[in-house]
């Protein structure tokens, strides 16, 4: 009885591992990140008006070098 109970709770640890790791790499194919069936859209930041594009990086701006005054 322990070993089918333990076999079971295996099997299960393997099938969660497989899922895991075949939804990563369809979200690397894709580039984008995909939701879990157990995450909700406000978890991930887009609830109460955000959109669901991801943020643009701000740009930096380049320091320019300071001009020397002519004399």
């Amino acid at each position: 009885m322990l070993e089918v109970a333990l076999g079971i709770g295996l099997l299960i640890v393997m099938g969660a591992f497989a899922y895991m790791s075949a939804h990563m790499v369809e979200e690397k194919k894709k580039g984008k990140r995909i939701p879990l069936p157990w995450e909700k859209e406000k978890d991930m930041g887009y609830g109460m008006g955000y959109s669901k594009k991801p943020a643009k990086k701000a740009k930096k701006k380049k320091k320019t070098a300071m001009k020397k005054k002519k004399k």
